[in-house]
């Protein structure tokens, strides 16, 4: 099990610059099993966001990164370098959003299935049922993928 903290760009508080939200995000056998996310400003900190992915036995060819917690990234995954993706592909994904008092607010389950891979391995389809996370770039529903090798 390994956690890796990432830092958004910090804003200046008097003349310290100081993280508004800090990510803690878990790996386990290769893939991100979840993130925990929350305000650290000194005097507000509380949790903001958890979430966790149950990953497949399937693994896919050059897959894109997927982070439950991408709402800003989410549009621009395949054009930004978010380093090495999981290994295998997502089955389940829960994202639950907290209150300002810090209570569960809203929970999202989205469940992948019926992945049809080519024959090179990579994947070409999948279906997305459940509630939208909002952190991926997938509706719900079927999804169909391209690949271009220049």
């Amino acid at each position: 099990l390994k956690a890796i903290q990432y830092l958004n760009t910090p804003v200046l508080i008097g003349s310290l610059p100081l993280p508004v939200f800090r990510f803690t995000y878990t790996w386990q056998g290769g893939n991100l099993t979840g993130a925990t996310g929350g305000v650290v400003v000194p005097g507000l900190e509380q949790k903001v966001l958890e979430a966790t992915v149950e990953f497949d036995a399937a693994a896919a060819k050059n897959f894109i990164p997927i982070f439950p917690d991408g709402f800003e990234t989410s549009l621009f995954v395949m054009a930004l370098d978010f380093g090495k993706p999981s290994r295998n592909l997502p089955r389940k994904m829960t994202v639950i959003l907290y209150d300002d008092a810090g209570k569960p607010d809203e929970t999202y389950v989205t469940n992948y299935k019926n992945f049809v891979f080519s024959s090179d391995g990579y994947l070409l389809e999948w279906y997305a049922q459940g509630e939208e996370a909002g952190g991926t770039p997938f509706p719900v529903g079927r999804a169909r993928f391209g690949y271009y090798c220049p």
